[in-house]
């Protein structure tokens, strides 16, 4: 936050919630007219997400899976749709946290399931309410979705500092920690995990730490290539 404020941005904080957030700016945007870009709900940012999928099967034609995490669904449906096109036979799964896992459900389930509260270390994939042009995509072209609790997430952030030096935040580790957690449904041995962004706050380092003492993943098996 306060780096996006040194390049010159203004950053208002509202409420507790991503939804809380958007009925804000929402709001802003009615009294300003300033333009509104949604972080997921829009089809020009899920095909921009989709290029992830296109880089990476350039990078590595073997992949035959990609595990991607879920928030509002606009970063899945992008490289989904992306990657089918590509090879109709990749398969895709999802990652949801167990507490805020609401288009997980709804994938599950003929209905769409919205949460009254969200409650998670994936501060980046904390949404309530599915996306409305994101859901269709996702059970049109996503052929999984799994949860992961706090405890593997923070066991995936430790994982990525000791074994590559690399920080990850609780959303860019949902889908690796999916992979030790799922290995059981994700069987693949050319499979491509969406890690999507480090920006971690270190002064919860401590938490995380105690978090991840509590589970022992399958980790030696797995090898991370960045």
């Amino acid at each position: 936050m306060n780096a996006t404020r040194n390049y010159g941005a203004t950053v208002n904080l509202v409420g507790e919630s991503f939804q809380e957030a958007y009925e804000a700016s929402l709001q802003h945007q009615k009294v300003t007219g300033a333009t509104y870009i949604h972080p997921f709900d829009d089809y020009d940012i899920m095909a921009g997400q989709g290029t992830i999928a296109m880089e990476l099967l350039r990078q590595e034609d073997r992949i035959d899976t990609i595990i991607a995490p879920i928030g509002g669904g606009g970063l899945i449906s992008g490289i989904a749709v992306a990657a089918k096109h590509v090879n109709r036979n990749i398969k895709i799964i999802g990652v949801q946290a167990e507490g805020a896992a609401a288009i997980h459900r709804s994938y599950h389930s003929s209905k769409v399931h919205s949460l009254s509260n969200v409650s998670t270390i994936a501060e980046g994939i904390a949404v309530k309410h599915p996306g409305e042009l994101t859901l269709p995509l996702i059970r049109s072209y996503v052929d999984d979705i799994v949860t992961v609790n706090d405890e593997q997430i923070a066991s995936a952030i430790i994982y990525m500092l000791e074994r590559n030096k690399t920080l990850m935040e609780g959303a860019g580790a949902a889908a690796l920690a999916a992979l030790f957690a799922h290995n059981d449904i994700i069987s693949s041995r050319h499979c491509g995990v969406i890690v999507s962004g480090g920006n971690l706050d270190i002064s919860n380092m401590q938490k995380i730490q105690h978090l991840s003492s509590h589970i022992n993943n399958n980790r030696e098996k797995a090898y991370v290539a960045l």
